[in-house]
């Protein structure tokens, strides 16, 4: 049975992983005075505050950012460069991002593998293109 992907996407949004500044740094080793500073210089955003403790609170997208910030100054880098590194990160995962959003239409599974549904392939909108993926392999197919 295939899965309408946008029924999977309205169900579940990364908007929903909220993390306390403590609880990101535990997750990317990085400390909450480096965090603290980070956002200070505008590499990171805080979500707005609302609860009582003015506690800090990082969406999903910091998480990220901060990884990919940490990979790069753990590989050398200064900090502007892992932060400018970072940056370039982010536009080629927003574009892989929407790209899935907007192609994946269904997922089924047969014979021990995913069958993705990426749309209609041709002008008569008749055929889609559809990958198919079992482990590492992936093959394509117009129906």
């Amino acid at each position: 049975m295939a899965i309408p992907f946008e029924e999977l996407t309205t169900v579940f949004s990364f908007d929903d992983f909220v993390f306390r500044i403590g609880e990101l740094s535990k997750m990317t080793g990085v400390s909450p005075r480096q965090l603290r500073y980070w956002e200070q210089r505008g590499y990171i955003k805080s979500l707005d505050r609302t609860d009582d403790k003015r506690a800090r609170s990082y969406n999903y997208a910091a998480y990220v950012s901060v990884k990919i910030i940490k990979h790069y100054l753990d590989d050398g880098y200064t900090l502007e460069g892992a932060v400018s590194q970072m940056r370039s990160a982010i536009k080629y995962l927003t574009a892989v991002r929407q790209f899935i959003r907007h192609s994946v239409t269904s997922v089924d599974f047969e014979d021990g593998g995913a069958v993705i549904d990426l749309g209609v392939f041709d002008g008569d909108q008749q055929k889609h293109l559809y990958a198919h993926t079992r482990g590492t392999d992936i093959n394509y197919e117009i129906r």
